[in-house]
């Protein structure tokens, strides 16, 4: 277990915010999302303390409709959440919304990497 270990390095503290979303969205919501997010994301690369944002399938439910987004710290995504351009993101695709999106946020605040 020991020699195991000693190919991954173990960072703590990354406090890192990631917040999944999940869409409900009609069969036209479906094929717009994935523009959408490229968008949202072409926004995000000046929106400071943003890091990423990505896509995500189940692979049991290939049509629902996931992101996952990632912050530095809690208070650049309350920025990201108050802001105009995040609420015209969200208008805009509350047309083909069924229900309201459903989100969780987590901490990251433990990282296990592999070392190459």
């Amino acid at each position: 277990m020991l020699t195991k270990l000693l190919y991954y390095k173990l960072i703590w503290g990354v406090n890192m915010i990631l917040v999944q979303v999940e869409h409900y969205l009609s069969k036209e919501g479906q094929k717009l999302f994935p523009e959408w997010i490229e968008r949202i994301a072409h926004v995000l690369q000046d929106f400071d303390g943003f890091i990423s944002i990505k896509r995500l399938s189940l692979m049991d439910h290939p049509g629902e409709c996931h992101l996952l987004l990632k912050f530095e710290n809690t208070n650049k995504l309350k920025d990201w959440v108050s802001s105009d351009l995040h609420d015209q993101f969200v208008e805009e695709l509350a047309v083909y919304c069924h229900k309201k999106p459903y989100s969780r946020i987590f901490k990251e605040c433990q990282k296990i990497e592999k070392i190459n």
